[in-house]
Formats: C-alpha cells, structure tokens, sequence
C-alpha cells in the first residue's frame, strides 16, 4: 500500500521527449522579443519626439511617396 506522500509531485505529467525544451523554447523567444522589441520601442520614441506634423511632413515627402509607388506598383505586377 503506497501513501499519498510517496507519489510524485507531477504524477500527471508525461516525460518530454526534448528534455529542456521549455527553457530553451523561453530563452529563444525572449531574445527574439528582444531583437525585435527594442528597435520598435526606439522607432516609437523618435517618432513621438517629432511629434504628428513632423510624421505627417516625412510622410508626403516626394522620397517617400516615390519608394511607397514603387513598392506597391510592383507588388501589383508581381501579383498580377
């Protein structure tokens, strides 16, 4: 007769097949997060420093609307 406190403690749970899996699964994604999550928070913070008119002026420079022509035109082509 086995008592409650011999059982282990995650009786429940199958053994993985990857050993570790979860912990480098973590580690992965936090430094992609990171990779990813830092430039963003930097874009975030030059952008709000110039604030909505500067935004807008970048926007509807003829440099910008020439490289969104493009991008979009061949993206249509390419499509079509």
């Amino acid at each position: 007769m086995m008592s409650a406190l011999a059982l282990p403690r995650f009786a429940w749970r199958r053994p993985s097949a990857i050993p570790g899996f979860g912990v480098a699964l973590g580690l992965a994604l936090a430094y992609l997060g990171l990779l990813v999550l830092l430039p963003l928070a930097a874009l975030v913070a030059r952008a709000s420093a110039i604030g909505i008119e500067g935004i807008w002026r970048i926007a509807l420079s003829p440099r910008v609307l020439a490289a969104l022509e493009l991008s979009f035109g061949l993206s249509l082509a390419a499509a079509t």
